[in-house]
């Protein structure tokens, strides 16, 4: 799905048209309270950070009175998109995938998720990796600087306490996360 994302934004603006990329019941199965947890890894983050927006389908949408049982995805949606809203100027920023290797991958039941980052050059990287056991390195030889890392929980929706100063202007080891590597 990222692929499918970042080729349509980059054909868009090169169309001189940029358009917002929607993957809109794009999912091969639906969302539910017993998949929000593999629907967070494989789809909601990798998909924000590549720039594009997502709509999920419900399992069962048409024979529901009770949406309280998506609850997981719910809240999973909204802290990524709150860590967007809050923190990034994600207008301004590109998928940059590239600039990330050595992170670990993770295979979801439909596809390989890789590692993400969502950047605005030389001020701001939002990287995603779906593993936290091998997180990479961050090539920021075009960026020097420095730069303040921090880590976010995905599932709780809160950064980490804590954080690090680092120098850019060559490739960074992003190293583990402090709590909780799943």
């Amino acid at each position: 799905q990222t692929d499918i994302v970042e080729y349509w934004r980059k054909a868009s603006l090169a169309a001189g048209f940029p358009q917002v990329i929607g993957m809109d019941e794009y999912f091969p199965d639906n969302a539910s309270a017993t998949n929000a947890d593999r629907h967070r890894r494989e789809y909601t983050w990798s998909i924000y950070l590549s720039g594009g927006q997502l709509e999920y389908i419900l399992e069962d949408l048409i024979k529901t009175d009770d949406f309280r049982k998506y609850e997981p995805v719910w809240n999973y949606t909204w802290y990524a998109r709150k860590f967007l809203e809050e923190n990034m100027p994600f207008w301004e920023m590109e998928p940059m995938d590239e600039l990330l290797t050595g992170a670990a991958t993770y295979q979801g039941k439909n596809n390989l998720v890789t590692g993400q980052v969502f950047a605005k050059p030389g001020e701001l990287y939002a990287v995603y990796v779906p593993v936290g056991d091998s997180t990479g390195t961050l090539d920021l030889s075009a960026a020097p600087g420095k730069y303040t890392q921090r880590w976010y929980n995905p599932r709780t929706g809160k950064f980490v306490p804590g954080s690090k100063m680092i120098e850019g202007g060559k490739p960074v080891i992003l190293g583990p996360p402090p709590a909780e590597v799943s």
